[in-house]
């Protein structure tokens, strides 16, 4: 019984039905009821170097980076933090804001799991594992 467990996590964590590779920590780390609920609602996508993934302003989409990596600049133009496969962009979402003041940048071509906001919320509101885990980023890269 807990051999078919363990299979079916890692069948769902690990390759999803697309037969896309999931490498982002923080997917990896969601039970599996929660991976049903939350893959559904994302879309792979591969990111070219020097890709915008978020302007300052309003949030269009929020991105699992999956491979690659992508730079953070702030208001002035400065680089002020790197995100990899355990990063996540977009987290002024996870605390309730539409928008950011931050600009994000792909610097090293990858690939990336994105959500809209609208399904980013639900996603939220169906994963308690999901907004710890992105809680705990929060309070690590600070």
């Amino acid at each position: 019984m807990a051999i078919s467990r363990v299979s079916r996590r890692v069948t769902n964590a690990r390759i999803r039905r697309d037969g896309n590779r999931v490498r982002n920590s923080i997917l990896l780390a969601l039970p599996p009821n929660d991976c049903d609920a939350v893959f559904k609602k994302l879309e792979f996508v591969e990111v070219p170097t020097r890709f915008v993934l978020q302007e300052a302003g309003p949030i269009k989409f929020a991105y699992f980076i999956n491979s690659g990596l992508a730079s953070v600049i702030n208001e002035e133009g400065v680089e002020i933090g790197l995100a990899g496969k355990e990063g996540f962009i977009g987290r002024s979402l996870a605390n309730g804001f539409s928008t950011s003041p931050m600009r994000v940048i792909m610097k090293l071509r990858g690939s990336a799991y994105r959500i809209t906001p609208t399904d980013f919320a639900d996603a939220l509101s169906h994963s308690a594992k999901l907004a710890k885990n992105l809680n705990r980023l929060a309070v690590h890269s600070i």
